[in-house]
Formats: structure tokens, sequence, C-alpha cells
């Protein structure tokens, strides 16, 4: 099995920013919405930032909009 460097998982978590997003808001999003967490869809809505700011997560029948403030994800 070939080993991955780990610059080499740095640069595709750099590449993919909701990478980021998903470990980081997965869990909280999952535990408010009552929904599992891989059935989650997350969407950028402020696309003019290279880290998103503003997530439409869809799940569940359900949908909500989580905003960056302070370092911490806040339900809109």
């Amino acid at each position: 099995m070939k080993k991955v460097a780990p610059l080499s998982l740095l640069l595709v978590a750099c590449a993919n920013p909701m990478i980021q997003v998903r470990k980081d808001l997965g869990p909280k999003a999952a535990d408010y919405m009552e929904c599992a967490e891989d059935k989650l869809v997350f969407e950028d809505t402020a696309s003019v930032t290279v880290i998103p700011t503003r997530v439409k997560v869809k799940g569940c029948g359900k949908e909500t909009v989580w905003q960056l403030e302070e370092s911490r994800w806040k339900k809109q």
C-alpha cells in the first residue's frame, strides 16, 4: 500500500475548503437537524471568499443556513 505524504493531504483540503466545513459544521448541523451527517448536503452561499463563511445545509427534508462568525458556526 502506498503511503500518502501529509503535504498531499493538506493540499487536498486546501483545494476543497468544503471538506473542512463539513468536518467542522457536520456534527452540529446533523444534531440540530436531527439527520444523519452522511445525508447532509452542504452548499457555499457566499462564494466571494476563498473559505466559505455562509453555508446552506440540506437533509432529511429540512434546510438551514449557517454563518461563520468569530470562528464559530451559528445558525441563521
